[in-house]
């Protein structure tokens, strides 16, 4: 993939996960356009719907914490609460429920398949 087109993808996914923090009831695909600095057209080009890009999103974020916890030396309780205090800013407050929402109940189903498909 062009540089381009990495950084491009990349500034569309902090742009959907800055919305989702601080204003959680304007994720649009113009709004993560404009915060991305791409035109709407490009921003289209990379994800289809504000759902996919969130879903790339969310994807991120379990890839995210999946790691953490990983390398978390802490076992039961301790590494719930600290996989959870490292939820809490990637989301922002009702951030993860507003995720939840968009995407839909099938969102899971999708990130399975995404992640399936990966070579």
């Amino acid at each position: 993939m062009r540089r381009d087109a990495v950084r491009n993808r990349r500034n569309l996914l902090e742009a959907a996960g800055e919305t989702l923090r601080t204003e959680p009831g304007a994720v649009t695909m113009p709004v993560i356009a404009e915060r991305a600095d791409l035109s709407l057209g490009t921003a289209y080009r990379y994800f289809p719907s504000v759902d996919e890009v969130l879903k790339a999103y969310l994807l991120g974020v379990i890839v995210q914490l999946r790691n953490h916890s990983h390398d978390c030396t802490q076992t039961g309780p301790a590494l719930f609460e600290e996989v959870v205090r490292e939820w809490g800013p990637t989301t922002g407050k009702g951030g993860a429920t507003k995720l939840k929402a968009m995407c839909g109940a099938d969102a899971l189903l999708d990130l399975h398949a995404v992640q399936d498909s990966r070579p």
